[in-house]
């Protein structure tokens, strides 16, 4: 059995007061409407300039997550990031139709995360991206895969970034050229 301890869950279900009582004492829940002025182009809206920075300057600090393929359900992958990031605050998360949305109360936990790359959520790929508006506008058109690639055993002579561009370059040309044997030419 649980234990309500919220004075407005008890009174939801105690059904002597409406479904927004849940939300009354909730500070950080800000449902506050403002009139904005708006210019109407040939039946358009225009969203004044100032309002799209505003909205930019406060994305800007997001994460965002999507699948290549199939989306899993939010508390799946809530829990599974939740258990395999070590970060030191917490973060929040959002979802819409195919992109998850993530907050992190601090800033090197969004760079660890961002550094750590993509993840496996029961076998299917987990890509995380830093916000940006180009990646808002194409959201249904996402066909960029970060690649991560770990090399050893080379020579630190080889890990300028033409060097490493050369070295993936012939292994990529190898792998997908398998019925074409790789030529290497001198000079």
């Amino acid at each position: 059995m649980y234990k309500y301890t919220s004075l407005a869950l008890q009174n939801c279900f105690s059904r002597k007061s409406a479904w927004s009582a849940l939300f009354k004492n909730n500070s950080s829940l800000d449902t506050s409407l403002s009139k904005c002025a708006t210019d109407v182009v040939d039946g358009v809206a225009k969203v004044p300039q100032e309002l799209i920075d505003r909205g930019v300057s406060e994305w800007q600090d997001y994460l965002v997550g999507y699948f290549i393929d199939k989306k899993l359900p939010f508390r799946m992958v809530r829990d599974v990031l939740t258990k395999s990031w070590k970060i030191k605050g917490s973060f929040n998360m959002t979802t819409d139709d195919e992109i998850f949305y993530f907050k992190f109360q601090q800033q090197d936990d969004k760079k660890t995360i961002l550094e750590q790359g993509p993840v496996f959520i029961a076998g299917r790929l987990f890509v995380l991206k830093q916000w940006t508006q180009e990646l808002e506008m194409n959201k249904h058109k996402l066909l960029t895969l970060p690649i991560w690639v770990k090399i050893y055993g080379n020579s630190l002579r080889c890990f300028g970034t033409k060097q490493v561009l050369a070295m993936l370059q012939a292994y990529l040309v190898n792998l997908f050229s398998a019925t074409k044997p790789l030529v290497v030419g001198k000079g």
